[in-house]
């Protein structure tokens, strides 16, 4: 639980930073925001490559009824999902013309918040609050995994969730009652290689199967981890393949 007092310093310290220091932000190309912001905008992608300062630029331009709150910083390590209703009574007690306002939130690295999206969604679908945030592309991963999962079921399989001491995303039945773990991931990277891998590879243990299958972004390549063939490949290149069954399953 985070103190309102503490909130507040935080909110006022990153106001005067982003407003006073931050002093020339380069435009980024092909960036557009809809003119209503009646569903939550997220900005995600690999670690600097430039979503914060796509926040700071939002801010600079609408600071009035807005608030920034990096999620990486140190002070806000014990911030749970209740906290999120405080940082809203935080920010009409610093800004109360905004009462009965529309408010926006710049909420940066959110995926360091378990339960982020019930919050935002309630927000900005109940109330007058327009939300506007980023995340690492290796942690937010909701519409890939939303997407994989939607046509999985399309095509008549049978979709299972897996859990042990590390969990993977899918565990996936065929018409010919053969099992395929499955992971989604925007990339793979340093942060999250090894989780990625060693939860399919637990669940090929569990399952007594020798394969499992990691889809990312753009990434393509063959792993063999002792007797565990894992093959990664490209979303797009599964979606747009004639036999998906194929190339998941290799039959």
């Amino acid at each position: 639980m985070i103190s309102k007092s503490r909130l507040k310093e935080i909110v006022l310290s990153n106001e005067e930073s982003i407003l006073t220091q931050i002093k020339k932000i380069v435009k980024r190309e092909r960036i557009y925001l809809p003119e209503n912001l009646d569903k939550v905008v997220v900005f995600y992608g690999v670690r600097r490559s430039g979503k914060t300062f796509i926040l700071f630029d939002l801010f600079k331009k609408m600071s009035e009824p807005s608030l920034y709150i990096d999620f990486e910083d140190e002070r806000l390590v014990d911030f749970q999902i209740g906290d999120f209703e405080r940082v809203k009574e935080v920010a009409l007690e610093l800004k109360p013309h905004l009462i009965g306002k529309e408010m926006v939130f710049l909420l940066d690295e959110i995926q360091n918040i378990r339960g982020w999206e019930k919050f935002c969604r309630r927000v900005v679908e109940r109330e007058n609050v327009k939300i506007c945030l980023s995340g690492s592309s290796s942690k937010i991963m909701p519409l890939e995994i939303h997407t994989v999962f939607l046509e999985l079921k399309r095509r008549g399989y049978e979709v299972f969730y897996f859990e042990e001491k590390v969990k993977c995303d899918f565990i996936v039945r065929n018409q010919e009652d053969k099992f395929l773990p499955m992971q989604v991931s925007f990339e793979l990277t340093e942060e999250n290689r090894q989780r990625e891998i060693k939860g399919l590879i637990d669940a090929c243990k569990w399952l007594e199967i020798n394969k499992g299958v990691i889809l990312t972004y753009d990434e393509e390549a063959e792993l063999n981890v002792g007797r565990i063939y894992i093959e990664i490949l490209p979303i797009w290149k599964w979606l747009l393949a004639n036999d998906r069954g194929q190339v998941l399953f290799g039959t």
